[in-house]
C-alpha cells in the first residue's frame, strides 16, 4: 500500500500539470506542438493566433513545468512535447469534449 505522503506528492504534480493545462491558450499551444512537433515559437503563435510575446511566456511556463521542451536547431528553438503521458491526456481531454 502506498505512503500518503507518495501520495500527497503525486497530487501535488498532478494539479500543477493541470493547472498549466487549464489555459485554453496553452492547451491549443499543446494540441499544435502534438499535431506538428518541432515548431518554432512564431509558427506556433501562428497556428494559435497569439502574439509572440503571449507565446514567448506560455512556452517559457511549460518548458519549466516539463510539459514541452525546446531544441536549438541554427537560431531558432523547436518545440516537442515532453512525456507521453501529456498527449495521452490531452487526447483523453479532446476525446471528452470533442462534439463528434
Amino acid at each position: 500500500m502506498k505512503d500518503l505522503s507518495d501520495t500527497f506528492q503525486e497530487a501535488v504534480k498532478a494539479t500543477s500539470f493541470l493547472k498549466i493545462i487549464s489555459n485554453p491558450q496553452r492547451l491549443l499551444m499543446i494540441c499544435a506542438v502534438m499535431k506538428s512537433p518541432g515548431l518554432t515559437n512564431g509558427e506556433i503563435a501562428s497556428e494559435c493566433d497569439l502574439s509572440i510575446s503571449a507565446t514567448s511566456q506560455h512556452l517559457t511556463k511549460m518548458c519549466d513545468e516539463g510539459i514541452l521542451y525546446k531544441q536549438k536547431e541554427s537560431q531558432k528553438s523547436k518545440y516537442y512535447v515532453k512525456e507521453k503521458t501529456t498527449e495521452d491526456i490531452v487526447c483523453a481531454l479532446k476525446k471528452a469534449f470533442s462534439n463528434e
